[in-house]
């Protein structure tokens, strides 16, 4: 009988040990889990290149603009013919030209360009589409030894219309104009027709990191309200000033949108090549004081030579010749 009880109890005693084993079993928290460790922050070194824009002085009338980001370049016009601008550009250009643009078939943009194609290799060409009438026979040759340049170049030829974006290695273009062309007509004048043509002409936006340039072509009152109207984006850093400067253009409705920080006009003084002399001064200066009131600090190739600015998408510089 004793023996019997001993027999139980151990029985017991190892139950209940188990059932405390079983138990604690249950209730021990796990392990806790390492803290994760903060993964590790790349070195701060910058492979950005920086991006160079220059506004080229040439001593003559017309636009022309070379971006050159490392071995990519890009020109914008060309000024007049003669105008220096192939023999500017050899100093930067490495190898072939890959892209050429011409805003609008006017001498004082597209003359230099004669000699860029006769110079140089272009991967790619972008027009605005537009046309020039025999009326204009001077400007009427030239255009047309222009375009037979491009098609013997053998390059890619486009035209540039409003929604389509431009592509160069890394760098994107936004086209804001032209939309649809204006046209001519046989009784218009040469003055009118110039000005039909300006209507026409492309307008460009170029962002590079947080830096973001408008390049206006000659654009018109006509053209900045055309773009408005469409709701375009035409906030920028730095603006290519439309027309030369001149008073038909950068109105303060169109100021007030793009908020320029640096404002460049290409000057012409008071004789425009295309349209001969007697036309409007340009820069005109309505238009220095509306850029000047709209918080720009404004360059222009007659006062200060050709004006480079270099940026790395973050903060820019800006160089003059003189």
């Amino acid at each position: 009988m004793t023996s019997l009880i001993s027999k139980i109890r151990i029985t017991v005693l190892l139950i209940a040990i188990l059932i405390v084993f079983i138990f604690t079993a249950c209730v021990t928290p796990p392990p806790p889990t390492p803290t994760p460790r903060p993964k590790q922050e790349p070195t701060a070194t910058s492979t950005k290149e920086k991006l160079k824009v220059h506004f080229i002085d040439t001593g003559t009338h017309g636009d022309s603009v070379l971006i050159d980001l490392g071995k990519t370049e890009i020109l914008i016009d060309g000024c007049l013919p003669n105008s220096g601008v192939a023999e500017y550009i050899k100093d930067y250009v490495d190898g072939s030209l890959d892209m050429m643009i011409a805003t609008h078939p006017h001498s004082d943009h597209i003359g230099g360009l004669i000699e860029v194609l006769e110079t140089f290799d272009v991967e790619e060409v972008w027009l605005n589409g537009d046309t020039v009438p025999r009326s204009h026979r001077r400007l009427f040759r030239l255009t047309q030894r222009f375009i037979s340049l491009v098609n013997a170049e053998g390059a890619g030829s486009h035209e540039a219309k409003r929604g389509q974006t431009i592509d160069v290695e890394i760098l994107t273009f936004h086209v804001l104009h032209p939309d649809i062309l204006l046209p001519y007509n046989r009784s218009q004048r040469i003055p009118s027709i110039l000005h039909t043509g300006n209507i026409n002409s492309m307008v460009l936006r170029l962002r590079y990191g947080n830096i973001v340039f408008l390049f206006a072509g000659d654009a018109q009152e006509e053209t900045e309200n055309s773009i408005l109207k469409a709701g375009l984006d035409v906030h920028a850093d730095i603006l290519k000033v439309g027309h030369h400067g001149s008073k038909n253009a950068s109105s303060r409705k169109f100021l007030r949108s793009v908020k320029p920080k640096v404002a460049v006009y290409m000057a012409t003084g008071k004789t425009d090549a295309s349209s001969g002399p007697g036309s409007p001064e340009k820069p005109h200066p309505w238009t220095l004081t509306a850029l000047k009131k709209a918080g720009a600090e404004v360059y222009g190739t007659n006062t200060h030579g050709t004006v480079i600015i270099t940026t790395d998408g973050e903060t820019y510089t800006i160089d003059t010749e003189k």
